[in-house]
């Protein structure tokens, strides 16, 4: 444990010393137009550095660790590049418009890109860790129920996403829809779709990661928990609900969607809420 133990420390180090590489350039120039991009960079970063680190490449690692790597790559990469589009679209992201111009609360966003990068990924990162230089390929362990079953929620985590994040990005497009909301699709069988996909994919990868694993290595849980708890307590429907409330709390149509419609957990059978 004492190896992958030193090789987690290392990933951690690299987490923090991209973010703090990227926060120099951004209080420089008082931007956030990369801070998304970094945040892709730090995964892709800390994949490749945990098989790198362990197997030497990627065609010596194990089929687990490869699918699930493969999955944190595609995720991350999907996600970045979206929200980079939209940033260049929208000119902003009024999360830090009084924030960048103050460097040492600044900084603060970016350590928390950093410790979100290492956490979330977290079960990937120590099962590529686990694997040995010499023998990894000898060491695998056959991939059985868990792995298909987490794959398989995985892959309907991502799926949702890819959905509800195009379809909020279509309907935001019409100039009719300006400064409405989305209750149309499968923003009409959940309040926050995406977020919902989000917290399964990390469930379902460490489903996979988990059935390798032994003792103390069962604490990378913190993962899916964490998470959970970040989107729906911190960063992510807590914020948009103030927004929304701001702008749309006195619209009785929007009073409607949010006392019908799920908040989290999608019903495909739930009637829209159309105005």
């Amino acid at each position: 444990m004492g190896q992958v133990s030193g090789r987690l420390l290392t990933l951690g180090a690299y987490s923090v010393g991209i973010n703090m590489a990227a926060f120099s350039v951004a209080a420089v120039f008082q931007t956030e137009k990369f801070f998304d991009l970094t945040g892709t960079a730090t995964f892709v970063s800390l994949v490749l550095k945990s098989i790198f680190q362990s197997t030497g490449t990627f065609a010596r690692t194990p089929l687990r660790s490869q699918i699930n790597s493969a999955a944190v790559l595609l995720w991350s990469s999907r996600l970045g590049y979206f929200l980079f589009k939209r940033i260049l679209q929208d000119g902003k992201d009024v999360r830090f418009d009084k924030v960048k111009s103050r460097p040492n609360i600044f900084v603060k966003f970016w350590l928390v890109q950093s410790l979100w990068a290492f956490i979330t990924a977290l079960p990937v990162y120590l099962l590529n860790s686990k694997n040995n230089l010499e023998n990894a390929t000898n060491q695998e362990d056959p991939t059985n129920a868990y792995d298909i079953f987490g794959w398989a929620v995985w892959l309907a985590g991502f799926c949702l996403q890819v959905v509800a994040d195009n379809q909020k990005r279509l309907f935001r497009s019409y100039p009719e829809n300006h400064g409405k909301f989305i209750t149309t699709g499968v923003w009409a069988w959940s309040q926050h779709p995406n977020y919902f996909g989000e917290m399964i994919m990390w469930c379902g990868l460490f489903l996979s990661c988990n059935s390798t694993f032994r003792g103390i290595e069962h604490l990378a849980i913190l993962s899916p928990a964490f998470v959970v708890y970040l989107l729906r307590y911190v960063s992510g429907v807590p914020l948009l609900r103030k927004q929304a409330e701001l702008r749309w709390g006195k619209d009785p149509h929007w009073i409607r969607y949010v006392s019908k419609t799920n908040l989290l957990i999608p019903n495909p059978f739930a009637t829209p809420v159309l105005k």
